[in-house]
């Protein structure tokens, strides 16, 4: 969700750590994954100002001085996810909702490696 000034981002799952097939092939994909990215952690929210934040290196999802904006955006995602009717109020997608699915585990997907690239706890 993103207004003229913020951004922000819920995460509705636990899994907690980046989806390595929502990124494109690249040489920089290859030095994020080489330099650990695959092992970091992903925050289940996160909220950021793009005018003082413009490269969104500073999560203000728990700043006591954002909970005021961070509601509202909140708000705004449940209300055009209510317009939209987005199957995800209903509770998690399954796999076999989908038309086609990507192993959210592999590096890539349908490129380099369709396969997990490590098992991860639940």
């Amino acid at each position: 969700m993103r207004t003229s000034r913020y951004k922000y981002i819920r995460q509705f799952t636990e899994r907690g750590r980046p989806v390595l097939p929502n990124i494109d092939d690249s040489r920089t994909k290859e030095v994020l994954f080489d330099a650990g990215f695959a092992d970091s952690r992903v925050p289940q929210e996160q909220l950021f100002d793009l005018i003082f934040d413009p490269n969104e290196a500073n999560n203000l999802a728990e700043s006591a001085q954002h909970i005021t904006i961070l509601g509202e955006m909140r708000e705004r995602l449940k209300n055009w996810m209510e317009k939209t009717d987005d199957p995800i109020l209903k509770g998690p997608v399954s796999d076999t909702d989908a038309q086609e699915a990507t192993n959210v585990d592999a590096y890539s997907p349908g490129g380099r490696d369709q396969t997990p690239l490590v098992t991860w706890p639940n």
